[in-house]
């Protein structure tokens, strides 16, 4: 028979044994019935980490061009617009025009003068060749029958073919003269802003003198230069964010042009970012120079 300290030892066994197959019990429990927490998935992609290269440039019309007469004189007169009290003034800055519009025009009767001479010495010239070859056919039916020689032939196709290239110098002095007289309007190339007039009414005006600078900022270009450390991270067609402080929104342009030497002194890059601007929001008023300070950085 067993003493009782045996059983109380075999009591707490059998206790301690329970417990533990309680406590494994209630853990397979808890574990069959723990709820898997939800997450969140995305495409991988690359992000901006901040750290963009930032610039500043100047906003430029895309097509800027001085407009020179081709014919000299005095000037006739300059096109008239409505101005803002009612009346008419002369086209200046910050004037839209269209392509062939005339901005100018340089007085035209010298050169209508020249035209009327060129058109008669034509007819003169028309004249004679009719004369010519009259002779050249009498001459020729009359030495067929022997009854010219042949060194009066000659003499009568000589004078025929002289006649002939009279009618052609005297057309062409027709072709020079209409030209100047149409050289005597100055006209826009294409649809643009007027950014200069450097002409009136009575001036003087000779070959190359130039008489309006026009833009055409319905494409504009951003130009900036950066350094040659810089360079490589810069390549054609890559997109481009400019802001202005003039413009709350932010415009979105691509790099069309880079140099390909480096500044010799400042040893930068130029380059350009073509920008859509078919508001026109930059440069609409070109009474002030249409430039801007930006600041750009790729993405």
């Amino acid at each position: 028979m067993m003493s009782r300290s045996v059983c109380e030892r075999y009591a707490v066994m059998a206790a301690g044994a329970a417990l533990i197959a309680c406590l494994s019990a209630c853990r397979q429990q808890a574990a069959a019935t723990k709820v898997p927490l939800p997450v969140h998935t995305a495409a991988v992609q690359s992000v901006a980490v901040g750290n963009a290269a930032r610039y500043s440039a100047s906003i430029v019309p895309y097509s800027q061009v001085d407009l020179a007469f081709q014919s000299s004189g005095y000037v006739d007169r300059v096109r008239q617009v409505k101005s803002a009290n009612g009346g008419t003034r002369n086209i200046d800055q910050g004037d839209w025009v269209t392509k062939g519009t005339v901005l100018a025009v340089v007085n035209q009767q010298n050169y209508e003068d020249k035209l009327s001479q060129a058109k008669a010495q034509l007819a003169g010239a028309r004249a004679e060749h009719e004369k010519a070859q009259l002779t050249y056919d009498r001459v020729s039916a009359l030495y067929s029958t022997q009854s010219a020689t042949k060194p009066e032939l000659d003499s009568a196709k000589a004078q025929l073919d002289s006649t002939a290239a009279s009618i052609d110098n005297a057309q062409a002095q027709i072709s020079e003269a209409q030209t100047a007289l149409a050289y005597c309007s100055l006209k826009a190339p294409f649809d643009s802003w007027i950014v200069k007039r450097s002409v009136d009414a009575g001036s003087f005006v000779s070959a190359a003198t130039t008489g309006f600078t026009i833009a055409d900022t319905r494409s504009v270009k951003a130009v900036f230069g950066v350094p040659d450390t810089s360079i490589s991270r810069v390549k054609v067609g890559q997109s481009q964010i400019i802001t202005t402080d003039a413009l709350p929104q932010p415009f979105k342009g691509r790099v069309t042009a880079i140099s390909p030497a480096a500044d010799a002194k400042s040893r930068v890059f130029s380059v350009e970012v073509s920008i859509a601007n078919g508001h026109t929001a930059f440069c609409r008023d070109t009474r002030s120079q249409p430039r801007q300070r930006i600041c750009g950085h790729g993405r």
